[in-house]
């Protein structure tokens, strides 16, 4: 291989400058040397993100693979709600992600209460709606938050491919039939798995298709529905 080949295929892209983030400077400062930093590409944003603590990234993945969620925006200080998310409806809320520990020690009167109810009646003077977000709200969604991992890393990988080809086979699959498994979709004659994959699951993040993702792990034997039949 000539040396500029080499240079072509391994140079990153000017127009992926954007999603780069620092990365030693939010795992130096970071408060709690044993809390996790993730480093995580968004599809529903188009945004790559820095996000602390698993209960956070945990929320993050749900609200990808949420089809009633359009976007959502993270906080830009301390005093703000941890998320705020848009849904399509047009309703907006102002998540505040704590671990339910810290939430027991608040008093009434002390500090932490005030902010909270600070943050309530901001919520509610700009249109949005104050939800508090523990981790007794992901009990029961391990499989969930599984499978959108996974699907998420699936867009990301094919995320500058063009599906084209994948989104026109996909079309005809479905023909006549309502549901197919997700083994024949990655079959279809001329298109690449990899892109047919990506594709697939930006379907079921946008709602076009529909399987379950809540009570199975997403595979070759998933079964994929058409949300129009």
């Amino acid at each position: 291989m000539h040396d500029s080949q080499y240079s072509s295929q391994f140079s990153p892209d000017p127009s992926e400058y954007h999603r780069q983030v620092p990365s030693f400077k939010n795992v130096k400062g970071r408060r709690n040397p044993k809390e996790n930093i993730w480093f995580f590409d968004s599809p529903k944003n188009d945004q790559r993100f820095t996000i602390a603590t698993d209960l956070l990234f945990i929320n993050v993945i749900l609200l990808e693979g949420d089809v009633d969620v359009s976007r959502y925006v993270f906080a830009a200080s301390s005093d703000e709600p941890t998320i705020r998310v848009y849904r399509q409806d047009g309703e907006a809320q102002w998540w505040d992600v704590k671990h339910s520990k810290r939430v027991r020690e608040y008093s009434k009167g002390s500090v932490a209460a005030a902010q909270v109810e600070t943050l309530k009646l901001s919520a509610a003077a700009a249109g949005a709606t104050y939800v508090l977000k523990t981790e007794r709200d992901i009990r029961g969604k391990e499989i969930l938050f599984d499978n959108w991992l996974n699907l998420c890393s699936a867009i990301t990988r094919c995320r500058t491919m063009s599906t084209e080809v994948e989104a026109v086979a996909l079309k005809e699959a479905f023909i006549g039939q309502p549901s197919l498994p997700l083994s024949e979709l990655l079959r279809l004659p001329d298109t690449d798995p990899a892109h047919m994959l990506a594709l697939v699951a930006l379907s079921l993040q946008g709602g076009q298709l529909r399987t379950d993702l809540d009570g199975q792990l997403f595979g070759p034997r998933s079964i994929l529905t058409r949300r129009y039949v």
